[in-house]
């Protein structure tokens, strides 16, 4: 039988600082018997771990996808929100159809996805009237 043994995020382990609307999720399966391969998952996001743990998917439930694809699977759910953080298993079925069920949860967060989320600032030399430190007036240590 197939078992997740690595999930990834944009290519990392529970990322936290993901910069897309639309991760590209990876799994890296193993199995005792030889030639086995993968042919479907099924891909759950949920915000909650605990229903996430237990197979839920308010984010996203991709169904039952007839492939062996285990790379760059695009997140096609709900839009994610920014400082976010997310959970999400996948189940895999091999050539006979057999499943071991939903992998454990992994994670990611997102930071901030829009553009007018980002505000700031400006940090500068400050007004024109206020000291400012002269390089030159920097006396170097002695060293003896």
């Amino acid at each position: 039988m197939l078992v997740v043994k690595q999930q990834l995020t944009e290519y990392d382990v529970n990322p936290i600082s993901v910069e897309t609307r639309h991760p590209r999720f990876t799994w890296k399966l193993e199995c005792e018997r030889r030639a086995a391969r993968q042919s479907a998952y099924r891909i759950l996001v949920d915000t909650d771990l605990a229903q996430a743990q237990s197979g839920m998917a308010d984010m996203w439930d991709s169904g039952r996808v007839e492939s062996t694809d285990q790379t760059h699977i695009v997140y096609a759910g709900a839009q994610l929100n920014s400082n976010t953080d997310y959970h999400w298993s996948v189940e895999v079925w091999d050539e006979n159809g057999e499943t071991a069920g939903a992998s454990d949860p992994a994670s990611f967060s997102t930071c901030l996805l829009g553009e007018t989320e980002w505000t700031a600032r400006w940090i500068g030399r400050g007004a024109v009237d206020e000291p400012r430190a002269d390089v030159d007036s920097f006396e170097e240590e002695q060293i003896e």
